[in-house]
């Protein structure tokens, strides 16, 4: 049984209630030619999306989202920097939830491969929000990472197993 304390909250508060994972497996290559400075789903180059459908049990409950990933790019001209965003975006308000955007690399020295390692780049975007943050209670809402690329080169994406995570925990209302 749970205890109620003076302040609203309970000693059942911040137990997990449920995960729910989704990723896309490794080996698949996703190619952003010249980017265009737009924002971009998650998918494979077989059109396989890196996206979780989500039913919260409580509208009271928090959100922990987790997406990760890797992108790798590549230019064959020096001095042609590149730049990657990654964002988690709740499909069901239309809206990007947590931080916004957050910078996953960049090089501006030009050369053959950018990136932290053999030219790619890791990347983990966090949301922590309210289950009821879009409005819809209970009902089911779809998640998916999306980047942002500029830069004048080819950029390879949905690169080694991306995946996002989302765990429902619960909270006092």
């Amino acid at each position: 049984m749970a205890i109620k304390y003076s302040d609203g909250s309970s000693s059942a508060d911040g137990r997990i209630i449920q995960i729910a994972n989704a990723q896309i497996a490794g080996n698949n290559i996703r190619t952003q030619n010249n980017a265009p400075n737009a924002w971009k789903k998650v998918v494979s180059n077989t059109d396989e999306i890196c996206q979780i459908s989500f039913t919260p049990k409580s509208a009271t409950s928090k959100l922990l989202i987790v997406a990760t990933g890797m992108w790798h790019g590549t230019s064959n001209t020096k001095s042609h920097g590149m730049e990657a965003k990654v964002r988690i975006y709740d499909n069901t308000s239309g809206n990007a939830v947590g931080p916004e955007v957050i910078d996953t690399g960049s090089s501006y020295t030009g050369g053959n491969s950018y990136g932290d390692y053999w030219g790619a780049a890791e990347w983990t975007v966090t949301a922590f929000v309210e289950a009821d943050h879009n409005s819809n209670g209970t009902n089911t809402r779809v998640y998916w990472p999306e980047l942002w690329f500029d830069g004048n080169q080819t950029f390879y994406y949905a690169y080694a197993g991306d995946r996002i995570t989302v765990t429902e925990i619960s909270a006092s209302s």
